[in-house]
């Protein structure tokens, strides 16, 4: 399904187009487009801060001008784990924004990403380095892309059945990792 967020609360508007995969045969069938990726942006939504006790809901793979991703963690079996854990060990450069967290969700998921790595938080920080700037992907998408992410969406209860809003929200917050 590939649907586009609507313009309530954006600067810019942004035709987002994504793929919620929620079953095997879709789950392949969509990593096999990302296997020529020169750059894969990468990002998780979560049912809570400590990896230990949490458990990543969502995995949102983006390449430029294609669909977004979005992998439905809690309807893919353990074992098509393998083909997401292809695409994360590969040779494609992988985009994070606070990589550290999602770095250790997936570790503790058994879907450890392999280099090479960059993460847009780290490099924002090095490029202020003395500001006081916010450092979120909210902020840096505003100031660099004048796009405004509704981030209500990100402390809503992602153990219950996923709404529009959250799956716009979790595309969104992706594809942002690209200009």
């Amino acid at each position: 399904m590939a649907i586009s967020p609507d313009q309530s609360g954006s600067d810019a508007y942004v035709d987002i187009s994504w793929n919620l995969i929620s079953d095997s045969p879709t789950l392949q069938d969509q990593l096999l487009r990302l296997q020529s990726a020169a750059v894969l942006g990468i990002d998780c939504e979560t049912t809570g801060l400590d990896p230990h006790t949490n458990q990543i809901r969502l995995i949102q793979l983006a390449v430029p001008n294609q669909p977004v991703i979005i992998i439905d963690l809690f309807k893919i079996s353990k074992i098509d784990s393998f083909f997401i854990q292809q695409i994360l060990s590969g040779s494609v450069l992988k985009i994070f924004h606070n990589g550290k967290f999602d770095w250790q969700f997936l570790t503790q998921a058994g879907l450890q990403p392999k280099e090479p790595f960059f993460d847009t938080q780290i490099a924002y920080r090095v490029l202020t380095a003395g500001l006081k700037t916010g450092l979120s992907l909210q902020t840096l998408a505003h100031k660099l892309l004048n796009i405004e992410l509704d981030k209500a969406q990100q402390v809503s209860n992602w153990n219950k059945p996923l709404t529009k809003k959250q799956l716009q929200y979790a595309a969104l917050n992706d594809h942002a990792l690209f200009p």
